[in-house]
């Protein structure tokens, strides 16, 4: 791990339970921004189903947005935690933050794992895309 790259930051890693937390905050709005997008949809046209897909993917694009323009979505800024880029010292690419957070979907709870098995409490879609989460 690129230790200059965490001086910045507190060298604080949030427990299972704070990340759990954002986790959950980040699903109501992910969810919430899904429900009136595809009620617009319906409104527009009931039966578009390309337009309701494209409702779907703009809602889930929200936390791969938020993190890698902003370094944390709501969620993760009501309960204290940055995400931080372990190989460069900047932002987490759009790419990249896009595969830790597909990574964080389709392995879900596998993915918290890995958080007990070393000191910087780093997930599973973390280790693959050199992230960390710091407080």
């Amino acid at each position: 791990m690129d230790k200059n790259v965490l001086n910045e930051h507190t060298t604080n890693f949030p427990s299972l339970l704070r990340r759990c937390q954002a986790n959950f905050i980040d699903r109501i709005i992910t969810y919430a921004i899904m429900a009136v997008l595809l009620y617009l949809a319906s409104e527009v046209d009931n039966d578009n189903w390309p337009l309701k897909i494209s409702a779907i993917l703009m809602a889930l694009s929200y936390e791969p947005l938020m993190v890698s323009f902003l370094c944390r979505t709501i969620g993760q800024r009501i309960t204290g935690i940055t995400v931080v880029s372990l190989t460069v010292d900047q932002k987490i690419s759009l790419l990249n933050s896009f595969t830790r957070f597909g990574l964080g979907m389709i392995l879900g709870w596998i993915s918290f794992l890995a958080i007990h098995s070393n000191n910087e409490r780093r997930a599973l879609n973390d280790l693959v895309t050199d992230t960390v989460l710091v407080i």
